[in-house]
């Protein structure tokens, strides 16, 4: 048990999750893995809320990514336009570019969200099929590099000077 209010509400931890349960509703809510946050997750698949899925280590956010690649190819049946991995993917990027590993984390979506057009598949022996996926992979892997590039530019214009010397950044167009 994390915190109690005997007569609210109770936060526990099991199995890495955490947990709120309101007494007086009966119900359960599930919270954002992260100690004494009273955020929820920011989805099913990603088990942290936006403002702590940056501050992990980044083998926690590659594993998630893998769990998010795997759910969104569940999800999509084979078919291609459904594979991105949308506002979790996003956030994802975000948060690799942070930490400095933007290209390892859009790698790593773009690898499992999508089966690869070389190995055998439903669009083995249809030529329009492969294209298609050839397409929606390239069109992912673009958007989720101008979503890093975009978030690069976001830090770079919050930070405004250099950690190291404290001299005004230049402009990055």
């Amino acid at each position: 048990m994390e915190s109690a209010d005997p007569e609210h509400q109770v936060v526990v931890v099991a199995g890495g999750c955490r947990f709120e349960l309101c007494l007086t509703q009966e119900m359960v809510q599930e919270l954002c893995r992260e100690p004494y946050c009273g955020r929820g997750p920011f989805s099913e698949d990603i088990p942290w809320c936006a403002t702590h899925l940056g501050e992990r280590s980044m083998l926690e956010p590659i594993e998630t990514a893998k769990n998010l690649g795997y759910a969104t190819r569940d999800r999509a049946d084979y078919e291609p336009d459904r594979c991105g991995g949308g506002a979790g993917a996003d956030l994802l990027v975000k948060a690799a570019v942070a930490q400095a590993s933007a290209p390892e984390m859009v790698k790593v979506l773009i690898d499992i969200c999508f089966d690869d057009p070389d190995e055998e598949g439903p669009w083995t022996f249809d030529d329009h099929l492969e294209m298609q996926l050839r397409h929606v992979i390239d069109r992912e892997r673009l958007r989720l590099n101008n979503v890093a590039c975009d978030e690069a530019r976001r830090i770079r214009r919050a930070a405004a000077t250099c950690s190291v010397c404290s001299r005004a950044l230049p402009p990055w167009t």
